[in-house]
């Protein structure tokens, strides 16, 4: 309790370093359409959405948070406040236009990440925006850990830029921007990758692992990745040793479907590399 009134006090009043995103996610965003603020906290993200007009709900996991918002936000968040997990959202499916996660997610450790993102695309209507940001991995960190003073700590999972992506592609988003950029003035320094992500109308393509389907298949996929990304199949190899025939990587697309895009071989996650080095993958 000590440390949640500590806390809002500390991050109640609006942070100038989210006001560019705050800014395209409205303009992404109908004005009409609702949306969640999932770890609201203080409310302070969510305020802002409720002046712009936007019918919004913000979640938390913590009770006594929720209260001290209730108490010192007043009317304005009068019944848009939900004690709720975001591993296990208790909304139907498609029920928002946008879902804004800014420092929420990266207190979920690895075995959860998947499941907190297919709730998000779960719950998000088709073209919606989801907005996450999260700490970025430094080279000489581990990717998890506990931050904050003795009794304060606090549970971390840092990110690359190239991981996020991943994690949000391999999920079902297209990823309309991603980057790092640094914060300075608000006590939490240091650079954060953010994203800004869609959830597609349909899937883009179905994959099955019958050998008879697979040319076929790639076929289609080239057209598709062509289309949707202004990219084309610049050479297809299946297997292989590590990096040989992997020069012109523009993306890889996986049995479920799932497209994928790097700018090169040595840019994909370690464990895609051994997929697609195994033939799991198909590659583009």
């Amino acid at each position: 309790e000590t440390f949640s009134a500590k806390y809002w006090d500390k991050w109640a009043k609006p942070d100038p370093n989210l006001e560019e995103f705050l800014t395209r996610f409205s303009k992404w965003v109908p004005s009409d359409g609702r949306v969640l603020d999932s770890g609201t906290g203080t409310g302070r993200d969510l305020l802002q959405f409720l002046e712009q007009g936007f019918d919004a709900v913000g979640i938390d996991y913590s009770k006594t948070m929720l209260e001290l918002t209730k108490t010192r936000r007043g009317k304005i968040v009068e019944g848009r406040l939900r004690l709720m997990d975001m591993r296990d959202l208790k909304f139907p499916d498609n029920s928002f236009q946008g879902i804004w996660d800014n420092a929420t997610f990266l207190h979920i450790p690895s075995a959860q990440v998947d499941q907190v993102i297919q709730q998000y695309h779960r719950v998000l209507a088709p073209d919606g925006i989801l907005f996450i940001r999260v700490k970025e991995l430094k080279a000489d960190e581990k990717p998890e850990a506990l931050v904050g003073e003795e009794g304060e700590e606090r549970f971390y999972k840092f990110y690359t830029k190239e991981e996020l992506g991943y994690l949000l592609e391999r999920n079902g988003f297209e990823i309309l921007d991603i980057d790092v950029k640094s914060e300075h003035g608000t006590g939490k320094t240091g650079n954060w990758v953010y994203a800004f992500a869609r959830k597609p109308k349909q899937a883009l393509i179905s994959i099955t692992d019958t050998d008879q389907e697979a040319q076929i298949i790639r076929q289609d996929v080239q057209m598709i990745f062509a289309r949707e990304f202004n990219h084309v199949l610049l050479e297809e190899s299946i297997g292989g040793s590590a990096g040989e025939g992997h020069s012109a990587v523009n993306g890889v697309v996986d049995p479920d479907g799932r497209i994928l895009k790097f700018a090169n071989y040595q840019d994909l996650p370690p464990d895609l590399r051994d997929r697609l080095d195994r033939g799991e993958l198909y590659e583009f």
